[in-house]
């Protein structure tokens, strides 16, 4: 098992930085500044457990699910949008950006998770893989636009709905001054060269602000289409 000091740890993780001298290091589909590893969710943010062997049977005993599917890795990274179920107490949580950090939310659509698509490559027989956030590929027949949000249904993998980047559509901000913001996209600014696109949004208080494309991520049409 890979470890890190404390002291060194991400400081989104609640964690004890002088008690003992080293934590899990986290690996996996996100890195250790978006996510937390399980070990530290299961232990120090949920409080379900009291010391990494417990964490560990937790695991073992096939209670944990994330996104649909069941792990056994103490270390690997859990970051925005993963859905966690646990089924032993028979509950679920989605991971969030917040202006505070990291946080877990209680949840009761855990069958379904926006996924975002950042690129995209034709393959052979003219499929299209949509390579999405979180690591995750999906082959598919459809043309699905980047930066889009994709509504998964987690039992079957299928996409139920898409949600563009567009005028109207509902955006999580996730960076910046209004991390964990849901607010309405107005206009989106293309800007020349290597620099970000600037998307325009407004809040249900009629707050207006803008900020980069990267920090932007659909949620929904007039509302989100999960639970936030």
């Amino acid at each position: 098992m890979a470890h890190q000091k404390r002291l060194s740890a991400p400081q989104h993780y609640p964690i004890k930085r002088k008690e003992n001298t080293y934590i899990v290091k986290g690996s996996g589909p996100h890195t250790e500044d978006t996510g937390f590893p399980l070990r530290v969710l299961l232990r120090e943010v949920l409080d379900f457990a009291k010391s990494a062997d417990e964490v560990d049977d937790i695991l073992q005993d096939g209670n944990i699910q994330v996104n649909g599917r069941l792990v056994d890795n103490a270390q690997l990274t859990v970051g925005f949008m993963d859905v966690i179920s646990i089924d032993k107490i028979d509950t679920d949580y989605r991971v969030l950006q917040t202006a505070d950090g990291l946080a877990v939310q209680e949840i009761d659509d855990s069958g379904k998770r926006l996924y975002r698509v950042e690129d995209k490559t034709t393959l052979k027989g003219g499929i299209t893989q949509l390579n999405l956030d979180a690591g995750e590929n999906i082959e598919t027949e459809e043309d699905f636009e980047t930066q889009s949000s994709l509504l998964v249904d987690l039992d079957d993998a299928t996409v139920e709905e898409e949600f563009e980047l567009t005028d109207g559509n509902a955006a999580y901000i996730t960076g910046g001054q209004h991390v964990g913001t849901i607010a309405t996209i107005v206009g989106t600014t293309v800007v020349p060269g290597s620099q970000s696109n600037k998307v325009q949004l407004e809040t249900d208080d009629g707050e207006t602000f803008e900020t980069v494309e990267e920090f932007v991520y659909v949620v929904g049409d007039d509302d989100p289409a999960v639970e936030l």
